[in-house]
């Protein structure tokens, strides 16, 4: 065995081990640790036996090992990719509501405690106060 191979065979245990140590640590969340573990399970696999690699070149009709690994890596990196992408839009749109929801909260409690009208693009001055100015309407 070559010692490239042992050296594989020992990040994929090290990544096994650090995954499951950011996970316990509540670091990782279960689909980013399931995710880690499948990559660092399937590279402990192959490490060690590359001919399980070959037998899979062969299946998809690869003609070398290397440029099935480069399209293998490349698939596995647009997934991730493309997971990422959707979990980051989807929580912009979760923060957009949070604002707009405690913005809304924020007004109706000013407007609740102050019983002004006013909103924050035309906030009442003291001035206005005294003179019973209402911002809001255009004279």
């Amino acid at each position: 065995m070559r010692p490239i191979y042992v050296l594989l065979g020992a990040v994929a245990i090290l990544g096994l081990v650090s995954s499951v140590w950011l996970f316990r640590r509540n670091r990782l969340s279960t689909r980013v640790f399931i995710l880690w573990m499948c990559l660092w399970v399937l590279m402990g696999i192959f490490a060690p036996f590359p001919a399980l690699a070959d037998r899979l070149v062969r299946l998809f009709s690869m003609e070398d090992r290397l440029v099935f690994l480069f399209m293998a890596s490349i698939v596995v990196l647009l997934s991730i990719s493309f997971y990422l992408s959707s979990r980051v839009n989807s929580l912009e749109r979760k923060l957009a509501r949070a604002i707009q929801a405690m913005a809304i909260m924020e007004f109706e409690l000013r407007e609740e405690l102050t019983g002004d009208r006013a909103t924050p693009e035309f906030p009442r001055t003291e001035v206005d106060r005294e003179r019973n100015i209402d911002p809001t309407r255009s004279e």
